[in-house]
């Protein structure tokens, strides 16, 4: 309960505060950094889930209550950021914080003198002295509301009242109901671009909006004071009461002001009154010269409103009523009633002038800011909020040739009005609207087009609008005005925005506008719930605001529930295409996807008409058409074409997952799609909600969304005696699932928001959406700065890039030592071992995220880049940085990983495998004991539930316990001896390189009578053989490790007879069947062990080939399988050993080539590329040439098809002792 003593209360305050302290001071310092986000995008249910707003029985205390402001400062809009510019307000300021710190702590009622005196007098000071600077004289005064609309409300409340005080007591009676009032209907005239308090006080009072007259504006969005003294005679003509006339100093949308003199000079003339309302231009008058132009004529207003919680940065909420007769007692005199029991005829009783009672003490914010800052101050922070404006309006006029145009040139206020018209939609604007020149127009607002073409860019503004909000980087508003498309408006007045906020904000419209669309290919098989899925998805994204619509291909479906905006029955039908055709079902549904394609220009007329509207394309479900025919590959290549960027969403009935033929059937599905489209793919098992109806699973949900260790499906399918025939099939079929590691399953039930929100994150993961074409920008400033070349985010994976972002900001990178061309795991570490040292010294509190980076993954890198670019543009001390001087010329590789041929660009909703290749040879061992450790934790069922039995049927004995918990604590340790050799493993790594490049460098001089010379070779050659050697080879993008037997290149000795043709009296091996072996006079082999752990997978040895190609001389180079079985004499030779133990298999692959020194090849020439690496062109180019050499073929027989490597069991191995 509260306590019940001061004591007690002080106490709890020392502690809160104490406590609160550091997290308020966090935030505001972090709130206006660059790389803080204004607002993290979450939807209303995203956020109420993660708020947990539920009110308690019982308290929490301070705990609970400090648990709720760290979520508030965490989820709210960060107004401080000078990145929010949707609003006309900013965040406030520190002296701002403290006076609403002390009006909470005092907790005054500002509505009568005696409760509170001291604040009584500042309103009346603070009303004063604002009266004063707008010209009204000494007997100006105001009081303060709740706001500017609550301000124009009394306004209009005093003059009604000051006017026609009968109203107050017998009622609003106009004539001519009634023929002896004193007045007609009464009028109010306010511009046609007012605000609309205006009119909501005229449906408070009772007068009606049909009787607020919106007066006509000029060409530069002012009020017009020729056309209001037309609207006034009309309404005397009418017996109408002309009593209020509201004229604007800053309009909220365009930011204008109307001519107060003008407009005063109509108001005299027939007896109205004249109120302004500059709730946001009227703080101008802080600024002398502003006052004497944009506000000329205030002092001849009846009432003035003014904020300062907008231009000035006073805490919300200030708002101020001036009046130039007799101040706040005018109010007291027009509005007071005979409140006996509060109101005892003080006149320093200021509640007594307003409609309520309870007033907080808002004057309090304004006067002590105006004591902390003064007018100097204030008009130092409005001269700079000009100044931004300025810019902006001139950043927006030198980019109209790229599609920009103001609204008003030049802008009146401190908000910056202005359309955008991407390069793809200009054509089809001007199409439109034929007078479209895309220039920007001069003084006035551009004139109206059509219909159709306000309509297109209105969408085209939303939706730029909307990329932008939610990423989450800025916050900016869009605006509507009669006649005109909606345009962005952008409000500086923060006294924080910088030139750079706006000139990345102008990229980052541009860069929005240049990304293709967005846009989803529903497939699945029948009866996958498409359908459904495109229904629901379709009602849900309007629902959160993305414009949404549907386009069904499938010419058998006919019964459509939801709103179609493109159907291909219009163009064919299934039932068409089978009587005309004489067709069955399959084949008609091939031939409408042909026809499909061959009438491309139909279905591209009719999106034109979806703008940039979110596109669900339902395709039909015929599983051959994803997985083995090209129609639907060469649909979605030609939409790819027109700009169409495509996710491929493939449903899958969850009910599947209860029969594990069935499931392993839908994996094999799922991956040929993937691989066959070779889209963004997210793999959905939909129908989850109805899990429990189907049945019980065999193991938890997640084993079949992750794809887990499918050994036990193979134990499952064991048991069924149809299933058991095909062990072996059912082996490698899981073998091929789990070697290429792409399938993975994300869970959807379309009734359930939160699921179907969860899936739309991943679809705009998958796609790219939600990084908003961040990486054009990123890789632009990148290599500008830079000067290299890169094309992928990916390529900066290998760390020297983050290295060398570093180095322009504080210039002491050791960039001698970073690797730019580093293509090994142990490179790329080396090269994050500096960047983390450089962090150190400077202090940089941001963890670097190494394995995940080096992975060169392109959504991890693209995070840390994005936040290291927002790090440089707040520290870049400016100037000019050579970057090749620093780096010393270093050429830049490519890095990164290239994407496998035939193999989908990026999968989504695949769980990831890491490469073990390169690791030490004793590191094998301990991933094999976690390996094994792990697994028999999953069999077991019992580790973190992820393979827990779904029926509850699995029973552990008490010894099988035991042996679970002693694993895990071998796991543990081995975890722990894993990480320490790992850095171990590091910092030899690094050292060996620092000695490699001294040597190098010293023989590059070539000094060859130098004594020491052949020391140093002798230290290279050591360098260079270590106990295991590893050449790293690129293939496909992945790293493939060749162990070579030995330090050195390994040479078999020619058998007895030096016949080629015949050895041990065996054939000679030939190209497709080299079974036996005999070792050539005058030859050298490079010799690569097959090992155990090796399978035949995706990967194949015509790179190792094309790369050796690539890198030596190899006139006469072969390639040659052989059986250890048919050659045992190799054993010896070679060193290796076939026992039960061993790890090498009884094969052997060995690369011939003439005795003689090898000769490395130069580097191949490449045109227009930063890298001396061969890419995927030149390496094919190069296996087909040496392949054509050699005389092979590409039968079954070939060498080639005949073994495979996988990346992951790729471990090197010692050199083994001839027995």
């Amino acid at each position: 309960m509260p306590s019940t003593t001061i004591d007690a209360d002080a106490r709890l305050l020392d502690d809160l505060l104490t406590r609160l302290h550091p997290l308020l001071i966090d935030y505001y310092a972090t709130s206006q950094r660059d790389e803080t986000p204004v607002v993290p995008p979450m939807c209303p249910e995203q956020l109420g889930e993660r708020l947990q707003l539920e009110l308690p029985e019982e308290g929490s205390g301070t705990e609970g209550a400090l648990n709720v402001v760290q979520q508030v400062l965490k989820y709210s809009v960060q107004s401080l950021n000078p990145r929010f510019m949707d609003k006309l307000y900013a965040g406030s300021n520190p002296i701002g914080i403290v006076s609403e710190l002390l009006i909470a702590l005092l907790n005054t009622n500002s509505h009568v003198y005696h409760v509170s005196p001291v604040f009584t007098l500042m309103e009346m000071e603070v009303t004063k002295a604002v009266g004063q600077l707008l010209g009204m004289g000494k007997t100006s005064g105001g009081i303060l509301c709740p706001g500017g609309s609550s301000s124009n409300q009394l306004a209009m409340i005093t003059a009604r009242n000051k006017m026609f005080p009968s109203i107050k007591t017998q009622g609003y009676l106009p004539r001519p109901y009634n023929p002896q009032a004193e007045y007609g209907k009464l009028k109010i005239f306010t511009s046609s671009h007012g605000h609309y308090s205006i009119d909501k006080t005229a449906l408070a009072l009772g007068l009606g909006t049909d009787n607020v007259i919106k007066v006509a504006v000029d060409d530069h969005g002012r009020m017009d004071a020729l056309a209001l003294d037309r609207a006034i005679a009309d309404c005397l003509e009418r017996d109408e009461t002309p009593f209020f006339i509201n004229a604007t100093a800053g309009t909220t949308v365009l930011g204008t002001f109307d001519p107060i003199r003008a407009i005063s000079a109509v108001a005299k003339k027939y007896g109205c009154w004249l109120h302004v309302d500059g709730s946001w231009g009227g703080s101008a008058i802080f600024s002398s010269s502003r006052q004497k132009t944009q506000l000329d004529g205030s002092e001849l207003a009846d009432t003035f409103t003014l904020n300062p919680h907008k231009l000035l940065g006073v805490p919300l909420q200030c708002s101020l009523l001036i009046t130039p007769h007799d101040g706040h007692l005018l109010f007291s005199a027009s509005n007071s009633l005979n409140a006996g029991y509060l109101f005892h005829g003080n006149p320093y009783d200021l509640g007594d002038g307003t409609v309520g009672c309870g007033r907080r003490p808002d004057a309090l914010k304004l006067y002590l800011g105006w004591i902390f800052y003064g007018r100097q101050g204030y008009e130092r922070r409005i001269e700079h909020a000009y100044a931004m404006a300025a810019y902006l309006t001139s950043l927006v006029r030198s980019k109209a040739k790229d599609g920009f145009k103001l609204v008003m040139d030049p802008s009146p206020f401190m908000q910056i009005c202005f359309w955008y018209t991407p390069p793809s939609q200009r054509e089809r604007l001007c199409a439109l609207d034929p007078t479209c020149d895309g220039t920007s127009i001069k003084d006035t607002i551009a004139p109206g087009t059509n219909a159709a073409y306000n309509d297109v860019l209105t969408r085209i503004t939303q939706s730029i609008h909307r990329q932008i909000n939610e990423s989450g980087e800025y916050l900016v508003d869009y605006a509507p005005l009669s006649g005109h498309p909606s345009f962005f408006r952008v409000v500086v007045n923060a006294p924080t925005v910088q030139e750079r906020h706006l000139d990345r904000l102008m990229a980052m419209i541009e860069r929005i506008g240049q990304e293709t669309d967005w846009d989803a290919v529903v497939i699945g098989p029948p009866g996958s719930g498409k359908t459904t899925y495109c229904y629901g998805m379709y009602q849900f994204m309007n629902a959160i605001g993305r414009k949404c619509s549907i386009v069904n291909l499938d010419p058998a479906n006919e019964n459509l529930p939801y709103p179609c905006a493109v159907n291909i029955f219009d163009l064919i039908t299934l039932e068409d295409a089978m009587e005309s055709l004489q067709l069955g079902p399959n084949g008609a549904m091939i031939y409408c996807m042909e026809f499909l394609k061959k009438n491309m220009d139909w279905l591209v007329d009719k999106l034109k008409a979806l703008g940039d509207e979110y596109i669900l394309f339902d395709f039909p479900g015929q599983v051959e058409l994803f997985t083995h025919h090209s129609s639907v590959k060469e649909l979605i290549d030609e939409l790819q074409k027109l700009n169409y960027r495509l996710v491929a969403v493939h449903l899958v009935d969850a009910h599947y997952c209860l029969d594990p033929s069935k499931y392993i059937s839908v994996l094999l599905i799922s991956l040929k799609t993937m691989i066959q489209l070779e889209l963004p793919h997210v793999n959905i098992l939909s129908k989850v909600d109805l899990m429990e109806s189907y049945g019980k699973l065999a193991f938890n949900l997640e084993y079949y969304t992750e794809v887990m260790d499918l050994d036990y499906l193979q134990q499952q399918l064991d048991e069924d005696p149809i299933n058991k025939r095909y062990k072996q099939l059912n082996k490698a079929l899981c073998e091929l699932i789990e070697d290429f590691s792409l399938v993975g399953f994300y869970t959807l039930a379309v009734e359930d928001k939160k699921s179907m929100m969860n899936v739309l994150q991943v679809i705009d993961k998958a796609g790219g959406y939600i990084f908003g074409g961040l990486t054009e920008e990123l890789l632009g400033w990148l290599n500008e700065l830079l000067q290299i070349n890169y094309t992928k985010v990916e390529q900066v994976g290998t760390g020297a890039a983050y290295c060398q972002i570093l180095d322009s900001i504080y210039g002491d990178v050791p960039m001698k030592k970073v690797k730019f061309e580093a293509r090994h795991d142990y490179e790329y570490v080396g090269n994050y071992k500096i960047l983390q040292t450089a962090f150190d010294r400077h202090r940089v509190d941001k963890i670097i995220p190494v394995e995940r980076l080096m992975k060169c993954k392109f959504q991890d890198n693209l995070e840390f880049l994005q936040w290291f670019r927002r790090y440089w543009d707040q520290y870049y001390p400016g100037g000019d940085y050579d970057a090749v001087a620093r780096r010393h010329g270093s050429g830049i590789s490519a890095g990164g990983p290239k994407a496998p041929t035939g193999a989908p660009r990026s999968m989504a909703g695949a769980p990831v495998r890491k490469s073990d290749a390169g690791l030490w040879p004793n590191l094998f061992y301990i991933r094999a004991l976690i390996t094994a450790a792990g697994r028999a934790q999953s069999r077991s069922g019992m580790t973190s539930g992820r393979l827990s039995s779904a029926s509850g049927n699995v029973h552990m004995d008490p010894h099988k316990n035991n042996m679970i918990v002693e694993l895990n604590e071998q796991l543990a340790q081995a975890r722990v001896t894993l990480d320490g050799l790992e850095k171990e493993r590091d910092f030899y790594f690094g050292k060996l390189r620092d000695i490699e490049i001294l040597v190098q460098q010293q023989l590059d001089k070539e000094e060859t009578e130098d004594p020491h010379t052949q020391i140093l070779k002798d230290i290279q050659n050591i360098l260079y053989s270590t106990e295991a050697s590893c050449v790293l080879y690129s293939i496909a993008g992945d790293a493939l490790t060749i162990t070579v037997s030995g330090p050195k290149i390994v040479e078999l000795a020619p058998t007895e007879d030096n016949d080629k043709d015949k050895v041990d009296e065996g054939e000679a091996a030939d190209a497709d069947d080299a079974s036996t072996f005999a070792a050539a006079e005058n030859a050298q082999y490079w010799v690569a062990l097959m090992k155990v752990d090796w399978s035949i997978a995706c990967l194949n040895f015509e790179g190792v080939f094309a790369e050796l190609s690539l890198a030596y001389t190899t006139p006469n180079l072969k390639f040659i399988k052989m059986d250890l079985d048919i050659n045992p004499q190799l054993e010896s030779q070679l060193s290796i050993s076939t026992g039960a133990t061993s790890l090498d298999l009884p094969t052997v692959i060995l690369f011939e080539r003439e005795k003689g020194e090898l000769a490395r090849l130069p580097p191949p020439a490449t045109q227009d590329r930063s890298t001396d690496r061969p890419t995927m062109t030149d390496v094919t180019h190069n296996a087909r040439e040496t392949l054509q050499r050699l005389g092979w073929d590409r039968s079954p027989r070939s060498v080639i098809q005949a073994f495979a490597l996988e990346k992951r069991y790729a471990e090197t191995i010692s050199s083994k002792k001839k027995r």
